[in-house]
């Protein structure tokens, strides 16, 4: 699965696919490194709550140099705001990690009983307090 998905990735670098996602993303941020670490984090967070951080982070990361060097940024910023936004949200829903899926199943089968809006009702206010303290943390020790 990985190999495929890598091997993806190389495709959408040779077409140049990545270069066109990482200037629209720097147009979309008026070329403020600010705005552009906004995006990229709230992007892999919202994407996260319902798909694979993995395959997500091998597509964006060639996304997030081209845009480090598109803006001059450090590229531990993006690179950071990919990992925090990809890992944290996967919590907001119960379909967004493997180990949420689990533990559904095993409150189910403790016979509490979830349902997606309950998850997402718990979720996402830790999500976006995580978020936006790691963020502003990322922010100030990269930029």
């Amino acid at each position: 699965f990985l190999i495929g998905v890598f091997i993806l990735v190389e495709s959408l670098v040779a077409s140049g696919i990545v270069n066109d996602v990482a200037g629209t993303m720097g147009t979309l941020s008026g070329n403020s490194i600010l705005l552009a670490f906004i995006i990229i984090v709230t992007f892999s967070v919202l994407l996260s709550a319902f798909i694979d951080n993995i395959p997500y982070l091998v597509i964006m990361l060639p996304v997030a140099q081209s845009l480090t060097e598109q803006l001059g940024a450090n590229p531990y910023l993006f690179f950071f705001g990919l990992l925090l936004g990809a890992s944290i949200g996967g919590n907001v829903t119960p379909i967004g990690a493997s180990a949420n899926i689990v533990s559904m199943s095993i409150m189910k089968r403790e016979g509490y009983k979830t349902t997606f809006g309950g998850f997402v009702k718990i979720g996402l206010p830790f999500t976006i307090a995580s978020v936006v303290a790691s963020s502003a943390f990322v922010w100030i020790f990269f930029s």
